[in-house]
């Protein structure tokens, strides 16, 4: 049996049992496995290693494991920049679409309501070029995965946090231009058009909407888009004009 030493940093210690954060560890093996299945034998899921150096040498995951060796792991961050070469995960798309296992729900929604592209994926080995969202660590080890994270906490107002961060999504927020419910692309329509739809109170203050063209439901920025306003602050900005008049808004 041969034995190398690991000390993961960051965000990946939340993978690590409470003994083993923050600290070199042994880790003992037969054969010649991978640095990769190294990791995700101890519990840390590939799509979020982002640099791995062996004995202050930068590496790949894919390289094997001799004994002896030191291998430092860490995450991905933001604020650093390294050449292409040593980075271990793939650049994300310049428009990233989302896979969500479907205990997501209400991250999916949040998602969408921000203007992101999410999908529901019952299987995560379905092909496709997903970024993987899930709380189901063996989804993110499968060989398959190549972009990936799991939200640490369980409100999905701050799984959003999260997701927002760890993939710099702020600057491509987009408000109310997805269904929360289906996903599709919303469409500018004239009130003239859904006039019969529309509640008086509706009718008499707005005229700015939007339709879904799958499900044909009907979005304007009243009370309900206020409601969400105060919960997610400045990632939902407003618009100017929203309203007829200066009324208040039911």
């Amino acid at each position: 049996m041969k034995t190398s030493y690991f000390r993961f940093y960051g965000q990946l210690n939340d993978f690590l049992p409470l003994e083993k954060r923050q600290k070199t560890s042994p880790y003992s093996f037969w054969g010649n496995p991978t640095i990769q299945d190294a990791c995700a034998a101890q519990g840390v899921p590939h799509p979020e290693i982002f640099l791995v150096v062996k004995d202050s040498c930068p590496v790949n995951l894919k390289d094997n494991l001799e004994g002896e060796e030191r291998i430092s792991v860490y995450p991905r961050w933001t604020n650093l920049n390294l050449p292409r070469q040593w980075q271990q995960s793939p650049e994300f798309p310049a428009y990233p679409v989302f896979a969500a296992a479907d205990h997501l729900g209400k991250l999916v929604r949040l998602m969408r309501i921000l203007g992101f592209d999410v999908v529901f994926k019952g299987r995560v080995e379905e092909e496709g070029d997903w970024i993987i969202l899930t709380r189901k660590l063996p989804d993110l080890k499968m060989s398959r995965v190549s972009h990936g994270y799991m939200p640490r906490s369980d409100d999905p107002y701050n799984q959003l946090e999260e997701v927002l961060d760890y993939f710099n999504l702020r600057e491509k927020i987009r408000p109310l231009s997805r269904c929360p419910g289906c996903n599709m692309v919303l469409e500018p329509v004239a009130a003239e058009e859904i006039w019969d739809r529309l509640e008086p109170k509706t009718k008499k203050y707005y005229r700015k909407f939007k339709i879904c063209p799958g499900c044909k439901k009907i979005f304007w920025r009243g009370s309900h888009f206020r409601r969400l306003q105060k919960r997610l602050g400045n990632l939902l900005p407003g618009e100017e004009n929203d309203k007829i008049n200066d009324e208040k808004d039911i």
